[in-house]
């Protein structure tokens, strides 16, 4: 992975995963996920949920420092991931999984900020919105490479052919409802 601090994330997924407190930790991490994601990503996705991303976001924020915290993220981003491609969601205008992951985990309104870079474009005497909006659509696609491939580290090519996904990922994954669409996906 591109981000340095990998080296420790992997140091210290390797200690834990071979002590006697896996169990323990694996639990902790897959009760965290089934509550982020029973509780509000999928009720969002079904509209289910008045509350907007950016109120979860500021509530429920997961600053990637921690491992614990990594793989309590990867396991969000990827049953975003593969619910959006298998299911065709489209939230944001964009028909790109990996920004349609981004946006929903980090609370990002595509349209919101949209509307700020054409109010900032025509402030400066350039009202080319299409110009405004591809701009805008390169700037997210680095942004969501850089959660995914880099502080998460995915490598989304290995992760579309199913490989780079840890065990006990798949395992959560499966017991979420996403066994069928990871099925598809390895076709």
């Amino acid at each position: 992975p591109k981000n340095k601090k990998w080296k420790d994330y992997i140091i210290n997924y390797t200690k834990i995963r071979n002590s006697i407190e896996w169990e323990s930790f694996e639990k902790n991490i897959s009760e965290r996920c089934n509550k982020m994601w029973n509780d509000y990503y999928l009720k969002w996705l079904n509209s289910e949920l008045e509350e907007t991303l950016q109120d979860f976001s500021k509530k429920n924020g997961l600053p990637l420092n921690t491992i614990k915290a990594v793989l309590i993220a990867r396991r969000i981003c990827l049953a975003l991931y593969f619910r959006i491609t298998t299911s065709k969601i489209t939230l944001y205008k964009y028909d790109d999984s990996r920004i349609e992951t981004y946006c929903i985990f980090r609370g990002v309104n595509f349209d919101d900020e949209l509307g700020t870079e054409i109010k900032k474009a025509t402030t400066e005497k350039t009202d080319k919105k299409n110009s405004v909006e591809e701009g805008l659509k390169a700037k997210f696609k680095l942004r969501a490479s850089n959660l995914l491939n880099t502080e998460l580290g995915f490598n989304l090519d290995d992760v579309a052919s199913f490989d780079g996904v840890l065990p006990e990922e798949r395992n959560w994954l499966n017991r979420n409802g996403m066994n069928q669409k990871l099925k598809n996906r390895r076709s």
